[in-house]
Formats: C-alpha cells, structure tokens, sequence
C-alpha cells in the first residue's frame, strides 16, 4: 500500500505532539510493509529526507511565505499574512499534486494542514484519491486553533471564525474518511458542518511508545521513614494561558491554607507539586510569583522518564477543551494516576474514580478537595494507582499503525466501489488541478 501522509511539520522540525504522531505512525506503517512517504511544509526552499528504512520525507516550498511556524521571531503581520496566504494557497495545491502525480499514492492522509490550507485536500480529490483527514486540533475551525478566548473555552464556532474557515469547512467536504483524536474534537467539527461528506468517521486515540508500560513505585507510598513523605503532584507540558497552571497553584494555595475548609491537608501529610515545562519568560515568571510560599518547584524542560517517577498523580488543570490530553495517557503508561479537568478529550482518557478524578478548574472548591481527597486518602491513592497500571496503553505504534491501515483499505474500497475514478470537489471549479 503506497501511503501520502500530509503534515504541515515533521521532524526533524517539531513544535508540538501533532508532528511525533504522524511520524509514529508513519515509522509503524513502514513496519507493516508499506511504502510511505511524508509530505511537509518548508520554512524556506524545497529539500527532501531519504532514511535507510525507505522513508522519504518531502519538505516542500508550497507557501509564498515558507513556514511561519518555524521563525525564530513570529511577527504579528507577517503572522496574520501567512494564515491568510494559506487559506487558498494554490501553490501548496500545485505541489502537492505534482507530488501526488509521481507517486500515485493509493491513499492520503492529512493531519495538520495549516500552512497548506484546505488545497492540500483538494489536490487529492481532484485525482480521485481516496483521502483521510485526522483532526487532530482545532486549526479547521478556529482561527487561532484552540477555540479559547478571553480567558475562557469557546462554546461554539464565532461569527469570525465562521467567516474566517469558510474554504478550510468547504474543502474537508472532500474526506472520504475523518478521523477523530477524541469524540469531543470530532463532534467539534461535525457540527460546525465539517466532513459532511465523511462515510466513516472512527475515534483513534493515538499513542506512541515502544515496549511494556513502567510502573515505578509512588513516592508517598515508600517505607521507613520516619515522617510520612509528601505527596507530590506534577504537571509536565507547555506553559501557556490555556493550561490552568495558575488554577493548580491556586488549589495548592487552598490545601496549605488554614482552617476548616474543602480539601484542606493535615499538617502530618504534606503534600507538594513539581513543574515540567516552559514558557514565556513573563508567564514563568508570573507564575513563580503566585507559587511563591508553597512547596512548588519548577523544573524546567524535563524527560518525561526523570519526571514520573517523582510524582505520585499527575494534574491536568486545562482551560481550553484539550482535543486528546496525550500527557494523560502517558502518566498512566507510568503507572500514574491522573487528577484532570473535566473538558475536552480528557473526559475521556480519564476515568472518574478508577484511574483518576475529574474536576472543574474554573471551580477552585473541587479542584482543592480532588488534591485533598488524593493527599488524605492512601486507599484511594492505591485504588487509582493500580486502575491506572490497567489501563496503561500498550499498543504503541504498531497498534497505531494497524488501526490506520484498515481505515485506509476500507477507503480504498469504497471508492474504488462507490464513487467515479474523478470525483468532484468544492474547490476544483474555481481553482482548477
């Protein structure tokens, strides 16, 4: 099976998790026989990866403005021109179809295709190409791809952003297949009136690690020492207004305080809370300010195999309705239970009460009694630890693979049985091949 996948980034050039997917996918693919090949999007001229393994990976000057993505300084106007230029971009749609001509892959698959725009779907459609489109965020239908705004999650699709997407919600009519990341960011996208025209639109949760889940021992449940050690949360990740940082704080605030109040901490089980991640200089340091007094430490970027094992639950305070919560799913392949706001994707990774406890994080009361519940409470801390080693994902990237291959096949055959060997798209009669 020759295999497209269409990425707006790739390694070696990494901004988020979006990109390690596909290329987890894309090295699971080649395991089980296929012959694949990458395309993505060039921050300045055209030039092309050939590993040994047989990938090839096109880094393609389909942009008027190469990739703003990996500027080292994103300029607010060369920023604003750059979504712009991509929102009928007939140059990625131009190379993008030489590419698909050479090839004559038997499937695509886009991702992420900011940059690209919505021609990147429409190129395969124009061949009679057989496409499937992960959604893997929110790029379709927000401008800012996070449907967060003013402090808060979006409820719906605004006005502007309507407007704005109108090409990107015209062009996925194109999938044959749309696949969600969770059921939450797929429903986002159904009922804004994206991928009407899908025949399947299946759930793959994705994960990518190789080998058995680890599952070291919770630091506050060591022995022999004479006080009880603290119980410590993490947090690893960005750091970034739409991540509820400062809500964590604020609960830890609430634990330590004093007083007869919702999740308070006794004196003799103390509780403490380590910070992976970066960010802006000025939200660090905003953040160490409202953290100054309690036992918080901030690490820096940190590995994720130094970090786990000093944590007994990871929290995932998120603000915005995350479209997955990856860093769930592998707190769990740690053996680490998972304290997560109650939104987006992490509704569903996280099981309330058997592998993790969900809470509000616009409610400081239940977010403070989630941390004091798991502090107080041993019984629970073991309960949610042993539910969390049962559920740790094991499948990795071979199980991405597996899943993603008979998606393709079922696509293949359906248009191959069910449609013409040209079929029209949205975007074709304007803009042509």
């Amino acid at each position: 099976m020759r295999v497209l996948l269409i990425s707006n980034l790739f390694p070696p050039e990494v901004v988020g998790g979006a990109e390690i997917m596909v290329a987890a996918l894309a090295d699971g693919l080649l395991e089980l026989g296929c012959d694949v090949t990458v395309a993505a999007l060039a921050a300045k001229g055209a030039w092309r990866i050939e590993r040994p393994d047989g990938l090839t990976v096109e880094f393609l000057a389909a942009h008027p403005l190469g990739n703003d993505l990996l500027a080292p300084s994103r300029v607010r106007w060369r920023r604003g021109a750059w979504y712009l230029l991509g929102e009928a971009n007939l140059m990625a749609r131009h190379r993008l179809g030489r590419l698909m001509d050479r090839l004559k892959p038997d499937i695509v698959h886009s991702s992420n295709v900011t940059g690209f725009g919505p021609q990147a779907m429409a190129a395969a459609a124009v061949r009679g190409l057989p496409l499937v489109h992960t959604t893997q965020d929110y790029g379709l239908i927000c401008v800012r791809g996070t449907m967060f705004r003013r402090g808060r999650p979006c409820t719906g699709q605004c006005t502007d952003c309507r407007v704005a997407t109108t090409l990107r919600r015209v062009g996925s009519q194109a999938a044959h297949t749309v696949v969600g990341l969770s059921q939450a960011v797929l429903e986002r996208h159904l009922e804004n009136g994206y991928f009407q025209s899908s025949q399947e639109q299946p759930i793959v949760r994705t994960w990518h690690l190789q080998g058995r889940p680890q599952h070291p021992p919770l630091p506050a449940e060591a022995k022999g020492q004479e006080l009880a050690p603290p119980v410590t949360f993490g947090y690893i990740g960005r750091l970034h207004t739409t991540k509820g940082v400062d809500r964590l704080i604020q609960a830890m605030r609430r634990i330590a305080a004093d007083g007869p109040m919702v999740g308070r901490v006794p004196a003799g089980r103390r509780a403490r809370l380590l910070i992976g991640g970066t960010g802006s200089p000025d939200l660090e340091a905003e953040l160490k300010r409202q953290a100054a007094g309690l036992p918080v430490e901030f690490l820096g970027w940190v590995q994720a195999e130094s970090f786990y094992p000093m944590i007994d639950a990871l929290v995932v305070p998120s603000l915005w309705h995350e479209p997955l919560g990856m860093v769930a799913r592998e707190a769990h392949w740690w053996g680490r239970p998972v304290l997560a706001a109650r939104r987006g994707g992490l509704a569903e990774i996280v099981n309330d009460g058997r592998d993790g406890l969900l809470f509000d994080p616009d409610d400081v009361e239940e977010f403070a009694g989630a941390l004091g519940r798991f502090v107080q409470e041993p019984a629970l801390r073991r309960q949610l630890s042993e539910g969390a080693r049962a559920v740790a994902p094991t499948d990795g990237r071979a199980g991405l693979a597996e899943r993603y291959r008979e998606i393709y096949r079922r696509a293949i055959e359906r248009q191959r049985t069910e449609r013409p060997a040209a079929a029209p798209e949205p975007l074709s009669e304007a803009t042509g091949p």
